[in-house]
């Protein structure tokens, strides 16, 4: 697939139709327990803000499962931004570029993208296939 032409076009200007702009954010005071009952949307993330609703972590379904089911490593009375993910967070701009965003969900291996606004703010969720298939229409 040809991304040469896409290179400087943002992901919010070329592909704001497949973001998702369901609100999938919990405050980063929750607790785990709390956070993994609102772990119920079709995409298995839930976006951590902070006190100034920056996104400051994302964390996966697997990641409070994980959690849950081995109460070893973290007690659920913990609070969310407690947890260790695998992925270390790196927010993706709605401004950003095609190619840092699938640069991104490549090499992290994850399905749903979170992106924020220029502020840190949560903009929206990107899903890959979904991604992949509206990036294929306008290449053809």
């Amino acid at each position: 697939m040809r991304l040469n032409k896409f290179e400087e076009k943002t992901v919010g200007k070329i592909l704001d139709h497949i973001i998702d702009k369901t609100d999938i954010t919990v405050p980063n005071s929750i607790k785990i327990a709390e956070a993994g009952k609102s772990l119920d949307n079709k995409y298995g993330v839930l976006a951590i803000k902070d006190q100034n609703d920056k996104v400051v972590q994302v964390v996966s379904k697997s990641d409070i499962t994980h959690i849950l089911s081995n109460e070893i490593t973290l007690n659920t009375s913990n609070l969310i931004k407690d947890i260790q993910t695998r992925i270390h967070y790196n927010p993706i701009k709605v401004d950003d570029n095609v190619r840092k965003v699938l640069d991104f969900i490549i090499a992290n291996k994850i399905d749903n993208l979170v992106l924020v606004d220029k502020d840190g703010k949560y903009h929206g969720i990107i899903n890959k296939n979904k991604l992949k298939d509206a990036i294929e229409e306008m290449v053809d």
